[in-house]
């Protein structure tokens, strides 16, 4: 189980979307190394000239993610990069609706396929479509991965 620490909640292009950070609430199979990471990241509709979310640095507690949430209301491209500042490697990988819902369950889930990055200090996805629905960027500072991973 995850706890909220933050949200924030924005409207881009008709899209919804909420960042969240959360930490986790006895789940040990995400527990990480044991130190904080601090990571910068983008979030971008292909072909768009505003992103979804502008450049951003986060800082991660060990075992802890950073949830940036978007709403698709047509079949889209998206595009995000995550590079590491400081500290260890992450876990990146977009979740739709039901699947981020097993994942704060701390239940078995699987991720967007091409979206995939596990123990990375950078990662770029130029894009990714997706179909209409509800889903999230997941930056997890632990080592929970997808099923599909």
């Amino acid at each position: 189980m995850y706890r909220e620490r933050t949200a924030t909640r924005r409207t881009v292009l008709g899209a919804v979307g909420a960042a969240t950070v959360a930490g986790t609430s006895g789940c040990t199979d995400i527990l990480g190394s044991g130190e904080p990471v601090t990571v910068w990241w983008t979030l971008e509709e292909v072909g768009s000239d505003e992103p979804l979310t502008d450049g951003r640095e986060q800082e991660l507690d060990p075992g802890s993610y950073f949830s940036d949430g978007f709403e698709i209301v047509e079949t889209t491209e998206v595009a995000y990069s995550i590079e590491v500042l400081e500290g260890p490697n992450v876990n990146v990988f977009v979740l739709d609706e039901r699947n981020q819902d097993a994942f704060d369950d701390d239940e078995e889930f699987t991720a967007i396929e091409e979206s995939i990055s596990i123990g990375v200090s950078f990662t770029e996805h130029p894009g990714i479509e997706l179909d209409p629905g509800t889903y999230a960027l997941i930056i997890l500072n632990g080592d929970g991965e997808p099923e599909n991973a």
